[in-house]
């Protein structure tokens, strides 16, 4: 975590902008938000909810 680096970018109105919902997300560092706020517990949980609604569909 020493390297992660909340996205600090701007959102700017408009219709030819990086920000359109509708397109993919893109920033400087890769992620939107603010990833020093992630921790293994959250990512544990995270996962395992995941996994749960997977097996759900699976059966």
């Amino acid at each position: 975590m020493d390297l992660a680096q909340a996205c600090t970018r701007e959102v700017k109105s408009g219709p030819l902008n990086r920000n359109d919902p509708d397109a993919p997300n893109y920033s400087p560092s890769g992620v939107y938000g603010d990833p020093q706020l992630a921790s293994r517990e959250k990512g544990e949980i995270l996962v395992q909810a995941m996994l749960e609604d997977l097996l759900m569909l699976l059966k």
